[in-house]
This record gives C-alpha cells, sequence and structure tokens, in this order.
C-alpha cells in the first residue's frame, strides 16, 4: 500500500514494536503480530494524534476497531 498515511502510520507502529517497517502490512495485528504492549499503545497514539492531527481515545474503543494498521487508518479518518 503506497497511502502516505499509511507509510506515516507504519512508522509509528514500526518504532513502538521495534520492527522492520516491511513486516507491516495492512491487516498485520497490531497486538498479536507486533506485540505492542498497554504502553506502547498509549505512546503510539499519542505521536498518531500529533501525526495525524485527532483525537482518538483507545479507552472507549473496543480493540477489535484499531487492531489492525487498516482499522486504525479508518478510525484516523473518522475522526
Amino acid at each position: 500500500m503506497n497511502d502516505p498515511r499509511f507509510q506515516a502510520l507504519k512508522k509509528i507502529l514500526a518504532r513502538k514494536a521495534l520492527v522492520a517497517e516491511e513486516e507491516i502490512q495492512p491487516s498485520t495485528d497490531i497486538f498479536e503480530d507486533l506485540d505492542i504492549d498497554s504502553l506502547c499503545l498509549v505512546e503510539a497514539f499519542v505521536e498518531i494524534q500529533k501525526e495525524f492531527r485527532v483525537t482518538l481515545h483507545p479507552a472507549s474503543l473496543a480493540r477489535e476497531t484499531f487492531n489492525t494498521p487498516e482499522k486504525l487508518l479508518a478510525l484516523i479518518s473518522q475522526s
């Protein structure tokens, strides 16, 4: 996926998960495949909010609604 928003999100997630960006695909499970824990998730959400200029409240969202980069981009688009 060459979407610049996906590329920006992928960079953030790769930094937090300590993996190569190439390992992250639109359907990669953030929790299962990248092993992102709650602290990393909060840090990622802070960066995502700055990068995309949105406000996201992960505590008020069901985990299934943002467990992949594809779903996370959809949430960002809705904000």
